[in-house]
């Protein structure tokens, strides 16, 4: 009697990248309730909170610099901002160059 061989694929493909979504919105929802418990529980002090709130989400974003702009019309200006450890600060000539390019784009 010969022998038999039964072979199946399945393409997974689909269900791994819904696991992936799934991961990165349950991701992204712990970094938002951090970030909110640093600033309503951790600190009475607001300006301490911003500062520490820019630092932890630029390094779990593993960013270089983290910005939080104030738009009033066409005009932004930065008002807090955190910068990976040897990295430059932005001068202020720097912010508006970046600024005007990107209401030219």
């Amino acid at each position: 009697m010969p022998d038999t061989y039964s072979l199946a694929l399945i393409n997974i493909d689909e269900q791994k990248r819904g696991e992936r979504e799934i991961q990165r919105k349950q991701a992204t929802t712990n970094e938002i309730v951090q970030l909110s418990e640093i600033l309503n529980v951790k600190n009475t002090d607001f300006e301490t909170a911003i500062n520490q709130t820019l630092a932890k989400l630029g390094q779990d974003l593993e960013a270089d610099r983290v910005t939080l702009m104030e738009i009033h019309g066409d005009v932004a200006r930065s008002t807090h901002s955190w910068q990976r450890p040897g990295v430059a600060e932005f001068s202020a000539s720097s912010r508006q160059s970046v600024l005007q390019r990107q209401q030219l784009a």
